[in-house]
Formats: structure tokens, C-alpha cells, sequence
């Protein structure tokens, strides 16, 4: 899979997705970089989650 190319099919079929590409990394994505993944995931679920604790 080239994540350029997916991207831009993601592009085509889904205009609002969000999409951000960690070069080198694999399906571990979570356990080869927490200190970058876990606070985006933070943020988004903030951001598009109506459930507010």
C-alpha cells in the first residue's frame, strides 16, 4: 500500500476524513510511537466525540 496514493482514493470517496501518515510504521502503530499517537487520538475523539465527560 503507498500512502500517497491511498490517501488520495480516501480523498476521492471521503472529502472530510482526516488522514495523517507515520512514515515507517506498520500496523504497531500505537506501541512504535504512544507519544505521538496517543494524544492525536485524544484530540480527535475530543474534537468529533458529542459525548462530553
Amino acid at each position: 500500500m503507498t500512502p500517497g496514493l491511498e490517501c488520495g482514493r480516501l480523498r476521492e470517496h471521503a472529502p472530510a476524513a482526516e488522514v495523517e501518515v507515520y512514515p515507517n510504521v506498520g500496523h504497531e502503530l500505537l506501541w512504535a510511537l504512544p507519544q505521538k499517537v496517543i494524544p492525536r487520538l485524544l484530540e480527535f475523539v475530543a474534537e468529533h466525540d458529542e459525548v462530553r465527560v
